[in-house]
């Protein structure tokens, strides 16, 4: 196996899906649409751009984002209490 080869997995936690979505905007490589057929196959929503790249694309598994770019994968996990742990920890 080639080192090129190993995938490289990042995690990031979004205060809420709106979040999740601008912090996707600013990751993802260009806009985006639903792939209606695989989101169908997968039971959630996967969007892609097909004139760019049809092998980079975000599923939207309902408490993450997976945005796959490359050999490279982003979970961008949603979780609301998040906000209040970051709040309270930092004394806000």
């Amino acid at each position: 196996m080639e080192a090129t080869d190993w995938v490289k997995s990042i995690h990031k936690k979004a205060f809420n899906k709106n979040m999740a979505w601008g912090m996707a905007d600013k990751i993802f490589p260009t806009d985006y649409e639903k792939d209606e057929t695989k989101s169908a196959g997968a039971g959630y929503n996967v969007y892609r751009h097909y004139k760019l790249n049809p092998d980079c694309w975000i599923s939207d598994l309902g408490t993450r984002l997976e945005i796959n770019i490359g050999n490279t994968t982003i979970n961008i996990w949603i979780d609301e209490n998040y906000h209040q742990f970051v709040t309270e920890w930092a004394g806000l």
